[in-house]
């Protein structure tokens, strides 16, 4: 009898798996966001923290990204890939104009950046991208005591003005993701 070997399954960085999982309140969302610097949606290798880390000028860690991040939605935006190249590209999609189709891209919602920060990863994406405003959707939950009290944690969803890499190349330099695959262990290698 013939055996088969289970697939290979990528171990994630804690501090990724962290940040999928961090979710905020609505009253910290406004301590997060009120007078100061808006957040910055990521969609690409930055969605790990501790590339985010290795970027940065300072000695923040992964783990502190990765505890001022949540995951967020962008509508109306495509996540596509750099032809020949293993990153991807985020455009508006063609299809708001069509009214009927809505496109997502899930990413991680980065807070609290300093200017110094943000000046080291726009550094890193210069002349690729070009940072752009956006709104993006983020789930929050509620202060809902305990079950034994009747309460329960409420979740709902909320808009954050964000702002995120869009690319600045032609669209004919870019491809489907579904033509391209994402090998997690590679993007690893390469800079978490």
């Amino acid at each position: 009898m013939a055996t088969t070997q289970a697939p290979v399954v990528p171990q994630l960085p804690v501090t990724y798996i962290k940040a999928l999982f961090n979710r905020f309140s609505e009253a910290q969302l406004t301590d997060l966001t009120v007078e100061k610097q808006k957040p910055l949606f990521v969609y690409g290798s930055l969605m790990f923290p501790s590339q985010i880390a290795h970027i940065l000028s300072d000695s923040e860690s992964a783990d502190q990204i990765a505890s001022q991040t949540t995951p967020a939605i962008l509508y109306d935006h495509e996540r596509l890939a750099v032809r020949d190249a293993p990153f991807p590209a985020l455009v508006k999609s063609a299809a708001v104009y069509m009214r009927d189709i809505r496109t997502e891209v899930d990413g991680l919602l980065v807070f609290d950046l300093t200017d110094s920060q943000r000046k080291d990863l726009d550094d890193y994406e210069a002349g690729l991208y070009n940072l752009m405003p956006v709104e993006v959707w983020v789930e929050v939950v509620g202060e809902g005591g305990s079950r034994e009290e009747g309460k329960v944690e409420r979740k709902k969803r909320t808009m954050v003005n964000a702002e995120t890499y869009v690319w600045a190349g032609r669209r004919d330099e870019l491809v489907e993701v579904a033509e391209k695959e994402w090998d997690v262990d590679e993007i690893l290698d390469r800079w978490a």
